[in-house]
């Protein structure tokens, strides 16, 4: 059976093998009707991913609706993607502890939080700090995801500052409070994993790409 390069030995749970095993038997199928030659690396690891995001995306809109949530979790997560988008920032370990997150900071806390005014002058003072850290430490790897090159790194650094001062400006453009909060939380949300401390908490390394250059 092909175990993809998606999982390191460090991740490779229970809950992960489980999902390999689907993708290899997905895989298996797809092959054995395709009359082409296709690599079943690039195909179990593609399965693999889709699987996992098809997975969290069901249960946490599914959590979402059941909260009457929907519109609040996609304006937090339209925040979140677009300031991930070129800084990207630590993963968990497993799908279980990513889903588990998502939900409670797409579902959950948004829930509690959304009704605290926020002025524009304490979301400029946010995205002034939400940017400069995405100038000190974006973009930030991970083991499976090195970024190589420093040139490549300079230009998603720079692409990174642009989305989040973008995702300022139209922030304070925005009069609705509630929508306003979402969009500073889901920014806040996706920076703090480019923190060294957030990586030196959950013992992660930093700066992979340092082993391949």
């Amino acid at each position: 059976m092909f175990s993809s390069q998606f999982y390191t030995k460090e991740v490779m749970t229970t809950e992960n093998i489980v999902i390999n095993r689907l993708a290899n038997y997905i895989a298996q199928i797809l092959i054995a009707n395709s009359k082409q030659k296709l690599d079943i690396a690039k195909i179990v690891y593609g399965l693999e991913i889709f699987i996992i995001n098809f997975s969290k995306f069901l249960i946490i809109y599914g959590v979402s609706l059941l909260f009457r949530q929907l519109i609040k979790t996609l304006i937090i997560h339209f925040a979140f993607i677009l300031t991930k988008r070129y800084s990207f920032g630590i993963h968990a370990k497993s799908s279980t502890v990513c889903t588990l997150y998502c939900l409670t900071i797409l579902v959950f806390i948004p829930y509690i939080l959304i009704h605290y005014f926020i002025n524009n002058y304490l979301t400029l003072l946010i995205f002034t700090i939400i940017i400069s850290i995405h100038y000190k430490y974006a973009p930030a790897d991970t083991v499976n995801n090195p970024i190589i090159g420093r040139e490549n790194r300079i230009k998603l650094k720079v692409k990174s500052i642009v989305c989040v001062f973008s995702l300022a400006l139209i922030t304070l453009c925005i009069t609705n409070s509630n929508i306003r909060n979402l969009l500073i939380l889901g920014s806040v949300f996706q920076t703090i994993s480019l923190l060294p401390i957030t990586y030196k908490i959950l013992k992660r390394r930093r700066n992979n790409y340092e082993i391949y250059e």
